[in-house]
């Protein structure tokens, strides 16, 4: 099929520099070695899709081309913004680039989904039958889905005013403070697993939900995760509005699995923990809870299992040997091959319940914002307080280790939470100096 598209998007995925953080590492590590005083130059996320959307007027600035020269070397800037009538081409010669279609039996590369152009198709997007196509059934071991522990984080803003009323009516009491961030953890009835409500002073309240998983198949986890978060968000709103007597509507579900005892071959567990990372990939976009669609989502699972899956949006944060982790914009998967030497669950836990408290501050400021007004937060938490948290999240400690920092900068990026940060910070700062 012909596809326009821009040369230097053709090129990113050629090199395999698709997600918007490899693309900034390969940059700057160019821009630095053509002149230092470029480190730390590369465009921004939204500059980026811009010029592979064909939206770029003429071309970037003298040295940003410099450096997309140095990083793509035969090729001019001019010939990089061009436009490519056939996608599916390779670039430089015309033969095949080697995206096939899953029949064949190999694997459709998927495409950042933020990259692609409108129309296009990509795993989390497109219906799976249109996508896949008709699948051809594989034989696989496809076991059941066992010896993993799911975590739930379901998050709400509470206001600053509410949290010291919460706290006194749930007999709360302080947990540790991760990243700086001090809260207070109270112990929650839940019929479906073992459940803690964490409270920050800045208004954020978090629901833990851990539920051991017993399923016959990921297809049925794909189900099931869907089926259960509007469960659980019905729940959570439900508690927390009768707790404090005013309506309370949490906005998301996040999903951690911890493996502990995976029960697929040795063969599928690297493929079935990239699933799990990204289970949406099984079902068709919008559809209904059916028989039909939990039998598709099996086809389409064991024809992964087979071939193998990846996804631009998901990051690696295992280390051979020792374990296996993914982080996407859907969640977290890991699994401890080396358990004395691998993270710890509670080490995966802390860094979500700092990370996802710290989202959803930022997105009630970006909210207000989206409404025409300003932000109405208490002083010891403008600015200053998350400018702080940033710089928290963001560096090594002394003793940290290259696990920990692994795991912790996979699930900043693809959370998007460093930029929820930044942007939170701005308004704040612009709003004080009024």
């Amino acid at each position: 099929m012909s596809v326009r598209a821009i040369r230097l998007k053709l090129l990113l995925q050629q090199q395999h520099w698709q997600t918007y953080r490899t693309f900034r590492n390969e940059y700057n590590r160019a821009a630095v070695s053509i002149d230092p005083a470029l480190a730390e130059s590369a465009p921004s996320r939204s500059q980026l899709f811009r010029w592979l959307s064909g939206d770029l007027k003429g071309l970037p600035y003298p040295d940003t081309c410099r450096v997309l020269e140095s990083m793509f070397p035969g090729w001019t800037a001019q010939q990089l913004f061009e436009v490519v009538a056939d996608e599916s081409g390779d670039i430089a010669s015309g033969k095949p680039s080697g995206t096939q279609s899953i029949q064949s039996g190999e694997f459709f590369h998927s495409v950042d989904p933020w990259l692609t152009n409108p129309g296009l198709m990509t795993p989390a997007s497109a219906p799976s039958n249109e996508l896949f196509g008709v699948v051809d059934v594989v034989q696989s071991s496809s076991g059941r889905l066992s010896g993993v522990r799911s975590h739930k984080f379901i998050p709400a803003y509470i206001e600053a005013s509410r949290v010291a009323e919460l706290v006194r009516r749930e007999s709360g009491t302080s947990a540790d403070a991760t990243f700086g961030l001090d809260c207070c953890r109270l112990a929650i009835s839940n019929e479906h697993g073992k459940c803690a409500l964490y409270v920050w002073p800045f208004g954020v309240a978090m629901f833990h939900l851990v539920e051991e998983l017993e399923l016959p198949n990921l297809a049925n986890l794909a189900i099931w995760r869907r089926k259960t978060y509007t469960r659980d968000l019905e729940w959570a709103s439900d508690y927390l509005s009768r707790s404090l007597s005013a309506p309370i509507r949490p906005s998301y579900v996040l999903s951690a699995y911890w493996v502990h005892a995976p029960s697929w071959q040795s063969h599928e567990l690297d493929t079935a923990l990239r699933i799990m990372c990204i289970p949406r990939v099984l079902h068709e976009r919008d559809s209904e809870m059916s028989e039909a669609s939990l039998a598709h989502a099996e086809l389409v699972e064991r024809s992964l299992l087979s071939n193998g899956f990846g996804h631009t949006e998901m990051a690696s944060f295992g280390f051979k040997g020792i374990s296996l982790g993914y982080a996407s914009w859907s969640g977290v998967v890991y699994h401890p091959s080396a358990p004395r030497r691998a993270l710890a669950e509670e080490e995966i836990v802390n860094v979500e319940l700092a990370t996802q408290s710290m989202w959803t501050y930022c997105e009630f400021i970006n909210t207000q914002v989206e409404q025409g007004k300003d932000p109405q937060v208490p002083d010891q938490y403008g600015w200053r307080f998350l400018r702080g948290a940033r710089s928290r999240l963001m560096n090594a400690r002394p003793q940290e280790t290259e696990y920990h920092k692994s795991m912790r900068t996979a699930i900043l990026e693809t959370s998007g939470t460093l930029d929820r940060l930044s942007e939170a910070i701005e308004i704040l700062r612009e709003t004080s100096e009024r």
